[in-house]
């Protein structure tokens, strides 16, 4: 997460309930890449937090691939 949205920050936890849908990803995640439950849900956030900073500057969300070639856009996030 960038360094400014975490000046002054305090650890603390939080809980929230997930549907089935939701579980069945975190555990993909779990399975094909190691990552805990916890560390998803952190990473998800910060790719949220930078996607609505760009938005804000006038950017789009796209995926390419290894040639630079637009594959898809992200309209709505």
């Amino acid at each position: 997460m960038p360094s400014d949205a975490l000046d002054g920050a305090k650890e603390e936890r939080v809980q929230f309930r997930a549907s089935g849908g939701l579980l069945a990803v975190l555990d993909e995640l779990k399975e094909s890449y190691g990552l805990s439950r916890s560390e998803s849900i952190r990473r998800a956030i910060t790719l949220f937090f930078i996607a609505k900073r760009e938005q804000r500057k006038g950017f789009g969300l796209a995926v390419i691939d290894e040639h630079g070639a637009v594959v898809g856009e992200v309209h709505s996030f």
